[in-house]
């Protein structure tokens, strides 16, 4: 009986140990979001009845709906424009034009999952990532249109977040070669 009850404090204390360990020594964190971008993004998904994340495995941020379904959103135009109502333009559109990033990163990482067969994380990203941030872009982008004459940028700035994006793939690429073939 006297050892029984020795194994369950032992057993016991290990799980605490292990339970603080993991709490101390939290894993890799997003570092994609400053503050200030990560205070509107809580404000402004809430808003919205939705929430964001951080995948360590594919080292991919995303959003994500609070509510049943990952095709039907509900519409939150007005909600999110309340939760907007003290952001300034730049700000705003500094915003949107992240959110878009992390929008065409997703579609990327998607791809390389699909071409390199990994369909575990092909299927959920296409099934449960894509398409929440495809509509938490847009609902944020149509807010930051109606802001300062932004409507007549936004294509020129696409066009330019997307070579910056095919350059920052274009270094990983080269990074990784580099990590595998010479550094070994």
């Amino acid at each position: 009986m006297k050892i029984r009850n020795a194994v369950v404090v032992i057993l016991c204390l290990s799980m605490v140990q292990c339970a603080t360990y993991y709490h101390i020594f939290e894993g890799p964190q997003s570092t994609f979001y400053t503050e200030q971008e990560k205070q509107l993004l809580e404000k402004t998904t809430k808003s919205i009845d939705f929430d964001y994340g951080y995948d360590q495995d594919m080292d991919l941020d995303y959003v994500f709906p609070l509510t049943q379904g990952y095709t039907e959103f509900k519409p939150g135009d007005r909600d999110l424009s309340q939760a907007l109502d003290g952001v300034d333009d730049n700000t705003l559109i500094a915003f949107s034009e992240k959110i878009y990033w992390l929008k065409k990163f997703t579609v990327i990482k998607m791809d390389e999952y699909g071409k390199s067969g990994n369909w575990k994380f092909y299927t959920y990203i296409n099934k449960y990532l894509l398409p929440s941030i495809d509509h938490y872009a847009a609902m944020v982008e149509k807010q930051a249109v109606r802001r300062d004459n932004y409507q007549y940028e936004i294509e020129k700035r696409k066009k330019s977040i997307d070579n910056k994006i095919r350059k920052e793939m274009l270094r990983r690429e080269f990074e990784e070669l580099w990590r595998y073939d010479y550094n070994s």
